[in-house]
């Protein structure tokens, strides 16, 4: 069940990073290239925290996922 939790999670993340770069601008864009520099918005915030739960997901999912085969 924590897998399937798992996946929705990244393919929201995935989702949240193409929205993100669809609404950059063309400043923006090359602001990034440049300087390395965004601005940060809520939504990017948002991003940033839906991949460190994907991540550590990820992580618990594999555990538990070796506590059942032993």
């Amino acid at each position: 069940m924590i897998w399937k939790i798992t996946i929705l999670l990244w393919i929201a993340f995935l989702i949240a990073v193409r929205i993100v770069r669809g609404t950059m601008s063309q400043e923006e864009k090359i602001r990034a290239m440049i300087l390395g520099k965004v601005r940060i918005t809520p939504f990017r915030v948002l991003t940033c925290l839906l991949f460190f739960a994907s991540l550590i997901m990820t992580v618990v999912t594999a555990i538990r996922s070796e506590e059942h085969t032993s």
